[in-house]
């Protein structure tokens, strides 16, 4: 009897932890509490490049994704980003690689500034110190010279 308690304990909470999980449109995102994890699709186009960006959200101001970008006549940059949300700006960590070559990996920053249904991504200026890659503090992020504006998208 205890044994059959426990695997049905198991299954609740395995059931009710996957219930939680997956893409929640935008209007349901209002209702839920911080803690649920929500997937936006994003396309931007500039000229004959584009880049691809399914954004998840979870917790209070995390967020985590994909991001592909196709310039012309060039490999194609693929990769996963993770980082934060301060205020209307996402500031991401990009560890991608070009073309089909996926044993060379790069890290990138990025910095998104988020208005109403769209996202615009800024340029700055990237220090790197022991491995890493990072905006300089003194110096502003310019979202103005951003290529790609990312319009939202319906998720596929």
């Amino acid at each position: 009897m205890k044994k059959q308690f426990l695997y049905l304990t198991v299954i609740i909470c395995q059931f009710l932890t996957t219930c939680h999980e997956g893409r929640v449109s935008k209007n349901e995102n209002a209702k839920l509490p911080a803690h649920h994890i929500v997937s936006y699709c994003y396309l931007a186009v500039d000229k004959k490049d584009s880049a691809f960006l399914e954004l998840v959200t979870y917790g209070k101001d995390k967020v985590k994704g994909h991001l592909l970008i196709r310039n012309s006549g060039k490999p194609k940059n693929t990769g996963q980003f993770l980082g934060q949300v301060k205020d209307d700006t996402l500031f991401l960590i990009y560890h991608f690689y070009k073309g089909m070559d996926s044993s060379r990996r790069f890290t990138n920053p990025l910095a998104m500034l988020k208005t109403k249904d769209t996202l615009v991504l800024g340029t700055g200026h990237i220090l790197h110190k022991l491995g890493r890659s990072y905006f300089d503090k003194n110096v502003p992020i310019n979202f103005e010279k951003g290529r790609f504006q990312f319009g939202q998208v319906k998720c596929k």
